[in-house]
């Protein structure tokens, strides 16, 4: 029985604290730790009661954990918040369960159920909790790569880039530090990557850039932008048009004004283009 209860704390206590960490932070409840705590120690109680309970009790007792460890946790709930983080629950514990269950067929350890749902695994408590351990970390960025695209994507729209007989699709991103802006023009500076760039016009390589030849671009100058640690000179030009699609309307900008950037940012936004924020003041 020992052996037992020294599983049903792992598998409890810290592997529910684990789960609702997680469900705590895909759904933005911002509980404090003192109720995940409370919630995953009420999980861990009951744990150790139900293998000597009936069957039909221990399914009924499972079913009002899963409303109520995360019920502990939920902040305005609702009948939707609260279906969701239960269903959130539950599916996050069957990953735990199944990540086990593949590390022990992996290596040919003893896996097995009991009679009221609990498991048992022939390997030490603290490689059980170093498997959770990482499980949490993985779903932990998961889950911050999940919320990271959803912004971008509220900031992401398509854009298409026309200059005489050559035109561009791509994403662009709406920045709004992005205050890059002319003065002689007056006029924003939409920056493009090199990318981009070229497509537009294929027959301009960059070293007629960095060298600053007679370049065939419309109105085109090296613009001196400064920054905390560094200044530089960007290439800063005009073409034909601009078009950006929201949904199902279109905006179009005539001789929009576009700087080219060297750095790779479509890494990290997943764009090609960072957008000025200025024209949506005007009208997009």
């Amino acid at each position: 029985m020992t052996i037992y209860v020294e599983y049903a704390i792992i598998d409890n206590l810290v592997i529910n604290s684990f789960l609702l960490l997680l469900v705590n932070k895909f759904m933005k409840f911002n509980a404090p730790k003192w109720k995940i705590f409370i919630s995953s120690t009420i999980g861990t109680i009951f744990s150790l009661i139900t293998p000597i309970l009936p069957n039909w009790c221990n399914i009924v007792i499972k079913i009002l954990l899963l409303i109520l460890m995360p019920l502990i946790i939920c902040k305005n709930a609702n009948f939707k918040k609260l279906t969701l983080s239960s269903l959130l629950f539950l599916f996050l514990t069957f990953v735990f369960i199944g990540l086990i269950m593949v590390f022990c067929y992996t290596f040919n350890i003893d896996f097995s159920y009991g009679e009221n749902g609990e498991t048992f695994y022939n390997f030490p408590v603290g490689l059980a909790l170093l498997l959770s351990s990482f499980l949490f970390i993985v779903l932990k960025h998961l889950i911050n790569y999940f919320y990271q695209k959803k912004h971008l994507s509220n900031f992401t729209y398509s854009v298409t880039l026309f200059s005489g007989s050559y035109s561009y699709t791509t994403l662009g991103f709406l920045d709004t530090g992005n205050l890059l802006y002319d003065k002689d023009l007056n006029k924003p500076i939409t920056m493009i990557n090199l990318n981009t760039f070229t497509k537009l016009y294929p027959d301009i390589n960059l070293t007629s850039v960095l060298l600053k030849k007679n370049l065939p671009l419309k109105n085109y100058k090296y613009l001196n932008v400064y920054s905390i640690s560094k200044s530089q000179s960007i290439l800063v030009f005009e073409i034909e048009r601009l078009e950006i699609k929201e949904n199902e309307n279109t905006f179009y900008i005539d001789n929009p004004l576009l700087g080219l950037s060297l750095k790779d940012y479509s890494k990290n936004l997943d764009n090609e283009c960072i957008l000025n924020y200025k024209l949506f003041e005007n009208g997009v």
